[in-house]
């Protein structure tokens, strides 16, 4: 049994880098709130470890057992999406003192039901009703349910994770675009729906007006940037640790790494995935069927996706969204969700691997057959 290693230490390394970030920009936080500053660096730790298991646990299983399960999985994520707009009325749900985001499980398994659903029929989404309609109607709930909890960074990766699903299941261009311009009235109609969101935008807009005020979070995110220069004031060294950013260790953890490790460390994070994007395309491109071909370009890109947004909103070009940075920031649903979807990943590029080396064996036997066996026979 043989998994894609590099893909396999690129998500280590993410990891191993994380919590010390993590360390790094929540001890002050913590101290102060807990009077124990390893107290969510403890916690992470912990949910490192269960991502971890989970990752290796799905790299083992045959990644064509999801296909069948893919059904369930996403009418799971409906319900408990349902249970927290309708009771909870927030984005998590407590199950025995243990909380999760059900709309982080949602990227994941929403891949992996796009990529069943189009695999199943390759011509379906070409027909509009019984086709694509019902597979847009499943992405509009989920995108629908999770936009108004509300949690519009998670929305906006889900529509466009689910939008790039499509486009590589075959869709029709022009039932593309409509569904595009439908779904963006939708999505910018909650934001004016919702104050909070309407206020984000504007801060965005105009946050050197009021950087004491609306637009502190930006105009501290940028400080800490710019402070790192080129080479970082040092591991540990940073100054917005001290509750100068909120959400550091979460939300803006890319910023703190920016000050403490400069441009050349969080270069460093971002060449980090983009080669994770590039390997999770290399690994679509071998895979044994279309199912695992869309299974890994989605979930890889739904991961890259949510860090260039994490990116964007530490240095000013979107609007705060409460993403955080996959496999990096502190949070457990996020980063158990992100290394399921990596151990799916590795699963696909075993299985592709081991395609190819029955088909190396098969046509080596086949030479050896014609030429070097059958001499050495007739000696």
């Amino acid at each position: 049994m043989k998994i894609d290693l590099p893909l396999l230490i690129i998500t280590l390394i993410l990891l191993s880098f994380g919590t010390i970030m993590v360390l790094s920009s929540s001890a002050y936080f913590a101290a102060r709130s807990t009077h124990n500053e390893f107290f969510f660096i403890r916690k992470h730790f912990i949910r490192v470890l269960i991502g971890v298991a989970l990752m290796f646990f799905a790299s083992v299983i045959d990644y064509r057992k999801w296909k069948k399960l893919s059904g369930i999985l996403i009418g799971s994520s409906i319900l408990l999406l349902l249970l927290c707009l309708l009771y909870t009325q927030t984005r998590w749900i407590s199950v025995l003192s243990i909380s999760f985001q059900p709309s982080e499980f949602t990227k994941p398994f929403l891949v992996l039901f796009i990529a069943s659903y189009v695999a199943k029929n390759p011509e379906r989404l070409k027909e509009l009703r019984s086709g694509y309609l019902p597979v847009v109607a499943v992405l509009g709930l989920c995108v629908g349910l999770v936009l108004f909890q509300p949690n519009f960074g998670t929305s906006g990766v889900l529509l466009m994770s689910g939008f790039l699903m499509l486009f590589l299941g075959g869709a029709k261009i022009h039932y593309l675009i409509i569904s595009t311009v439908l779904f963006l009235g939708l999505f910018f109609g909650g934001m004016f729906f919702f104050p909070y969101a309407r206020m984000r935008i504007e801060n965005l807009l105009n946050y050197s007006n009021d950087i004491m005020g609306r637009g502190y979070q930006v105009h501290q995110s940028l400080i800490a940037i710019g402070s790192g220069k080129f080479w970082g004031v040092g591991l540990g060294e940073g100054k917005q640790k001290f509750l100068f950013l909120p959400e550091l260790h979460t939300d803006f953890i890319f910023a703190n790494i920016a000050e403490e490790v400069g441009f050349i460390g969080s270069s460093l994070v971002m060449v980090l995935f983009i080669l994770l994007l590039a390997r999770g395309v290399k690994i679509a491109l071998s895979a044994e069927c279309r199912f695992g071909e869309l299974a890994a370009i989605g979930i890889i890109s739904t991961i890259f996706v949510q860090a260039m947004i994490h990116i964007g909103v530490t240095v000013g070009i979107f609007p705060t969204t409460g993403l955080p940075l996959p496999m990096i920031s502190f949070g457990g649903s996020s980063l158990v969700a992100s290394l399921f979807g990596i151990g799916v990943v590795l699963s696909i590029s075993r299985n592709g691997y081991e395609k190819r080396f029955d088909s190396e064996w098969r046509n080596r036997r086949a030479h050896l057959s014609r030429t070097g066996y059958r001499r050495s026979v007739r000696l």
